[in-house]
């Protein structure tokens, strides 16, 4: 159902995303920061995307008894209250679309990533990624003023930790007809200019 559309992320081309943070939240002594921002999601039945490109760091190393830092970035529907978490990430993993207990669990195979370069934010920490993000929004989410969240949490044990994130977006795919559209015309274009 969403394969058409995630398959415009390209991930053999992850060093073609020019990573450009614009909000970036440090672990200190606060155990929960949070960066929210409104988007709004076009009203209809087509397909829609979340585009955004994330980083985390952490001079953490993961222990098995440690609750590392971690950042989570969700979407909550402003008016259903449903909320999806799309990735987890800390310093011994990343996970795509974390169940949550109470809201929407994405399928992990409707959510497409690719690796891009981190990018030069100090403190700069051993343990880093980074990545381009697209996001299949579920249809319970359509139609609504959506917030995008990203949580740093911070375990307060004075290693450092980063997470950065651009402006995300909310991409509808193209519909069926429009594709035809294009290909018609192009396929008109190149018969007329071979004359």
């Amino acid at each position: 159902m969403a394969a058409c559309g995630l398959m415009l992320l390209n991930a053999g081309s992850s060093a073609s995303f020019a990573a450009e943070p614009r909000w970036i939240l440090r672990s200190n002594e606060i155990p929960l920061q949070v960066v929210t921002q409104t988007l709004n999601a076009a009203a209809g039945a087509e397909p829609q995307f979340l585009d955004f490109q994330f980083g985390f760091s952490s001079a953490e190393v993961a222990a098995p008894s440690l609750f590392l830092d971690a950042v989570t970035f969700s979407l909550e529907g402003t008016m259903s209250g449903f909320l999806s978490a799309v990735v987890t990430a800390d310093a011994s993993r990343t996970q795509w679309a974390p169940p949550i207990t109470g809201g929407l669990t994405l399928d992990p195979s409707e959510i497409q990533h690719a690796e891009i370069p981190f990018p030069d934010l100090s403190p700069e920490h051993p343990y880093q990624i980074a990545y381009s993000v697209r996001a299949f929004i579920p249809e319970e989410l359509r139609g609504e003023p959506l917030k995008f969240h990203m949580d740093l949490f911070s375990n307060g044990n004075g290693v450092g930790s980063l997470a950065w994130v651009n402006q995300a977006v909310v991409v509808p795919e193209p519909t069926a007809g429009l594709i035809l559209l294009v290909g018609v015309i192009f396929y008109f274009g190149f018969k007329w200019r071979a004359r």
